[in-house]
């Protein structure tokens, strides 16, 4: 077995988010081979194998029908390019990562988002495109695929 030193950090407690986040460190042994697993008889049994694969199955399954179900409702997964308040969400997470306090991380994240639609609004009007948005849905095939 090996014996590994490791750090986490985590922004939810308990299903709420935490005014910081918290880093902590821990320790676990873990297997480093097949073989040292199966000797010390920490593998699966073949029935919790059947369980462990039947519930991928089953997940993998669900996913599929659920991207189709979604679609057929006309509900498409949220695009980065497409969505600000995903941009803005996304610029969030890089903010805070990198130190900045929530407050700050959403107003620069909101500038970033901003000034991010605002050159790709520039560039099409540059290149002589259609800056109307619903135009640009309309025509945009949205159908998502299924999850292989």
């Amino acid at each position: 077995m090996k014996h590994l030193k490791l750090e986490a950090t985590t922004g939810m407690g308990y299903g709420k988010k935490l005014a910081a986040p918290i880093t902590f460190q821990y320790e676990a042994d873990v297997y480093e081979t097949v073989e040292e697993m199966f000797a010390a008889k920490a593998g699966l049994t073949p029935m919790e194998q059947l369980k462990a694969r039947n519930t991928q199955l089953q997940n993998k399954a669900r996913s599929n029908q659920q991207t189709l179900t979604l679609a057929a409702h006309g509900i498409a997964k949220p695009d980065i390019k497409q969505d600000f308040e995903l941009q803005v969400k996304k610029f969030e997470l890089l903010y805070k990562s990198i130190g900045y306090s929530d407050e700050m991380a959403t107003a620069e994240a909101v500038k970033a988002a901003t000034a991010a639609r605002d050159a790709v609004k520039a560039a099409k009007l540059a290149a002589g495109e259609s800056d109307d948005d619903e135009a640009d849905d309309a025509t945009e095939d949205t159908t998502p695929e299924p999850v292989a």
